[in-house]
């Protein structure tokens, strides 16, 4: 099998990954952001047992597991990640995590934006339609954990 081939099946596994996602109660992760000369620094906290997709990155960025360990799709394998640790994501990525411990990931991107939305509108490309439509249908289904 080639490389495009390998990207295109594990491309068409998220997507069937997050189909299965989006008909449960959706996680609420909590985030920070901090914006300083040009960089956004985006940080989230995704608890031990969690499944996460994002969405397909346009720039290169810089991802930073500060504490746990995941399971990771980076673009080119599935790995395990242990934390400490720092890897680049290229141009086009899109990543889906399993946590195996709780993590706390952060990605750094370069930006003039200053608002997270504008941020991520600018740095990302849109979700898939259907994914947005049923996160918005199951919007009061939202897990909170304390």
């Amino acid at each position: 099998m080639n490389e495009l081939s390998q990207d295109t099946d594990m491309e068409e596994r998220i997507d069937s990954l997050e189909d299965e996602i989006v008909k449960h109660p959706q996680l609420e992760c909590d985030y920070t952001h901090l914006f300083v000369d040009g960089m956004y620094a985006r940080t989230m906290l995704i608890p031990e047992g969690a499944i996460v997709t994002g969405k397909r990155h346009i720039k290169e960025h810089i991802n930073i597991i500060v504490q746990g360990v995941a399971r990771v799709y980076t673009g080119d394998s599935m790995e395990l990640i242990t934390a400490p640790s720092i890897f680049v994501s290229k141009a086009g990525t899109r990543k889906a995590v399993f946590a195996v411990e709780d993590v706390i990931w952060t990605t750094i991107h370069t930006t003039e934006q200053t608002d997270p939305e504008l941020a991520v509108e600018e740095l990302t490309e849109k979700s898939r339609v259907h994914i947005l439509k049923a996160l918005e249908e199951r919007k009061d289904e939202k897990l909170k954990l304390t």
